[in-house]
């Protein structure tokens, strides 16, 4: 009978959770050193099934590589993120720079494959208009 009590009960298992000075977040089944200062240390509850102690102690130490690995993959992805945007406002930036000098008219040409200077029909210069627009409404929202 306690056998069935013992296995409806939860167990919780104890995890630290902190940040160093570097900025870096640790997770441990082991509290931190006093010695060692942290921006923060966080006692955390996770309930888990009852089980034998070697075998709770493993799934703790997964658990903890799980959420470790889940926070540097959070972090990429942040990373990746802000530099996503910061490239797209570049573009963004760029792209506004184009059409205000489309504003002010001029004379647009290119090459041909023999070097001269060929002066854009004026159909050409509105098509090229027509996609910095798009592209601004595409790049700036």
């Amino acid at each position: 009978m306690a056998a069935l009590l013992s296995f409806y009960l939860p167990v919780y298992a104890e995890v630290y959770v902190w940040v160093d000075n570097a900025g870096k977040k640790h997770f441990s089944d082991v509290k931190p050193a006093p010695s060692v200062t942290q921006k923060s240390v966080e006692e955390v509850y996770i309930e888990t099934a009852p089980a034998i102690d070697e075998i709770a102690i493993a799934r703790q130490r997964a658990l903890l590589r799980h959420l470790e690995s889940s926070e540097q993959q959070s972090a990429k992805d942040k990373d990746k993120a802000k530099k996503l945007r910061d490239k797209q406002r570049k573009s963004c930036a760029k792209v506004k720079r184009m059409i205000a000098r489309d504003k002010h008219g001029g004379v647009y040409y290119s090459y041909n494959k023999a070097g001269k200077k060929v002066m854009w029909s004026h159909e050409k210069r509105k098509a090229y208009s027509a996609d910095l627009r798009q592209r601004k409404k595409s790049l700036c929202g």
